[in-house]
């Protein structure tokens, strides 16, 4: 039973580590998002700027009316207030992945890295299979099912009888006719006189069993879902974010780059031009969030197995506290 108390700490402690692991995760790739982010924002800054500046030389030759120039001021100003967005975004997740790792917040921090999106995805039974080994609190959860077993089995001891055998040599005194004294005792608790009292020890120990069979199936069912509901969620960003690669992002530039055409041969306006660009500032970010929303589904996963997913769609027990070392 004391080993069993031992056991439960550890698992406590890797529910914890993974606990950890987890947020870890998603707070890289919240900034890996902010960063591209920016990054983009500031490319299409970079457009919209040079799209100001060919509608201010065609309003003042009178190509263009003074809406086309206000309207591309305005779209310009909208991305000043993404680029704010942007920034708070960065700032948050690096204070929280600092603070998980445990620096100072305000430490300056820039990650590297990718999404991983193209990864295939481990089956569902595998999952369930792995998270019956390794998931902590399913396993704190047997331990204590086992304590609770063998605290059922030493209650039922009660009602087996001790014996007891001492021996005993004495040295008598000289005036005393016997020499030498030897001595020997036996003893035999009766536990059926007091068989209230175990019986009712007995019934509290069973009780506690089918408390805790109760509680392990609930978290097993519970865990089964969690995986299922992930793994799902998973698998629906993938497939947003290879449409937006695959289709979405590719049409988006198409239109664009004839849009342009088309503007600078006179045969669109510009505020056409301006919402196809829009459009593809969109697309774009849609397409960060996607990828960012499948990493995060990935680490809610990893949580609800209790272990690593890696990009070979399979999933690997996590290493042993020597092995890290």
């Amino acid at each position: 039973m004391a080993n069993s108390d031992i056991n439960e700490a550890k698992d406590e402690l890797a529910a914890v580590r993974l606990r950890v692991r987890v947020e870890v995760r998603k707070s890289f790739y919240d900034l890996l998002e902010a960063q591209d982010e920016l990054r983009i924002h500031d490319e299409h800054v970079a457009i919209a700027q040079q799209a100001i500046a060919a509608a201010r030389i065609r309003y003042t030759v009178g190509q263009v009316p003074q809406q086309d120039l206000l309207k591309a001021q305005l779209e310009l100003t909208r991305l000043a207030e993404h680029m704010i967005r942007f920034d708070r975004d960065a700032e948050v997740a690096r204070a929280r992945l600092n603070t998980l790792v445990g620096r100072d917040p305000s430490t300056p921090l820039r990650v590297e890295g990718d999404y991983g999106v193209t990864a295939s995805l481990p089956s569902e039974a595998s999952l369930e299979q792995l998270a019956l080994q390794v998931r902590p609190d399913l396993l704190e959860a047997e331990t204590a099912t086992a304590k609770s077993r063998q605290q059922q089995d030493l209650a039922k001891k009660a009602y087996v009888p001790d014996f007891a055998v001492s021996a005993g040599y004495m040295l008598m005194p000289p005036s005393s006719n016997m020499r030498n004294t030897y001595m020997v005792e036996g003893s035999m608790t009766l536990p059926w006189l007091d068989h209230r009292k175990h019986e009712a020890e007995i019934a509290t120990a069973t009780a506690t069993v089918t408390e805790q069979d109760a509680e392990l199936a609930a978290l097993r069912t519970e865990a089964f879902g969690q995986i299922q509901e992930s793994l799902a969620e998973a698998e629906a960003a993938q497939k947003f974010a290879a449409l937006y690669q695959n289709a979405l992002r590719p049409q988006a530039e198409a239109t664009l780059h004839a849009a342009v055409i088309a503007y600078e041969n006179n045969q669109t306006d510009f505020l056409n031009l301006l919402d196809s660009q829009m459009q593809v500032i969109d697309i774009d970010l849609a397409w960060l969030e996607a990828l960012a929303d499948f990493n995060t589904r990935m680490a809610d996963l990893e949580l609800a197995v209790g272990a690593p997913i890696d990009l070979t769609g399979t999933a690997v027990a996590p290493a042993t506290q020597e092995e890290e070392q």
